[in-house]
């Protein structure tokens, strides 16, 4: 038992100590020319911060509450069901796209362990289950356990079943939100807006980067099951987004990068699906 208790006092350790989160601090010791486009990523990531936290409040004042409440909290979010299902156009379906739309947060993602079996969220409930009201934002978007990209495949398989113009409408906020959580050298952090320690680092760990350049790459390729228009948003995806293949295939360590900011790794990847996203990386 002792044993078991100091390992895991040193993994706690090794962890805070390789954490390091993104910071005017960190920026200023890149070039020039990679300080303003960090610097610009940051500012953006605050504001949006500042948005989910502000839309929740705006409720709380409107409802004349004291706190916000938190959300419920459940399993992770994975869908059991087959593309093309007839499960897709019932009324099952429909009453979780309801309660999956309403945890959407204003900056266009999801949290992790939500409890959508609740039903949709309420006025004036946090986007999270991960944080008691009063205390700092935990997870409020994440690509933590398939987060947010299982999401918007859920949105776009009803939108294939019932063609519901909210759950498209959803799929494109979703496809920002990535679009705008991408670092500025190509990877992606584990949740976004940042909010520091190892969540800002680019994350291969349970393949959440995996599964966003899986996401991108069927939205690419003109997947039949995703709503068509967003062929027009990520078919030429920005140069930052197509050379983050070329992140994907480098980043295999467990220790930060140097000179980099948010680039560490958590594990390698246990999956062989990466694969399917090198194969597209640019010559």
């Amino acid at each position: 038992m002792t044993r078991l208790v100091f390992l895991l006092t040193l993994t706690l350790c090794l962890s805070s100590a390789l954490a390091d989160p993104v910071t005017l601090r960190r920026i200023k010791e890149l070039s020039s020319t990679e300080q303003s486009r960090w610097k610009d990523y940051l500012q953006r990531s605050q504001t949006n911060a500042l948005a989910d936290a502000a839309a929740v409040q705006a409720e709380v004042v409107a409802n004349k509450m004291t706190n916000p409440l938190r959300a419920p909290s459940g399993g992770d979010f994975k869908l059991s069901v087959k593309t093309g299902d007839a499960w897709y156009a019932g009324d099952e379906a429909k009453q979780l796209a309801d309660a999956v739309l309403s945890y959407q947060t204003p900056t266009g993602g999801w949290s992790k362990h939500t409890g959508y079996n609740k039903g949709p969220r309420q006025p004036g409930m946090q986007w999270t289950s991960q944080n008691e009201p009063g205390q700092a934002a935990h997870y409020v978007a994440t690509f933590d356990n398939g987060s947010t990209t299982e999401q918007l495949y859920f949105l776009a398989n009803v939108w294939h079943a019932t063609k519901r113009e909210d759950c498209k409408a959803g799929f494109i906020e979703g496809l920002k939100f990535i679009l705008a959580a991408q670092f500025p050298n190509g990877g992606w952090p584990q949740v976004y807006p940042l909010e520091g320690g190892y969540h800002d680092d680019i994350t291969f760990n349970d393949d959440a980067m995996t599964h966003i350049l899986e996401l991108l790459h069927d939205i690419a390729s003109n997947d039949s099951a995703l709503p068509s228009s967003t062929s027009r948003a990520a078919s030429k995806p920005p140069p930052r987004c197509r050379g983050d293949f070329s992140a994907c295939s480098k980043r295999r360590s467990c220790r930060p990068a140097r000179g980099r900011v948010g680039a560490r790794s958590l594990t390698r990847s246990r999956s062989s699906r990466p694969q399917r996203a090198r194969w597209s990386r640019p010559p």
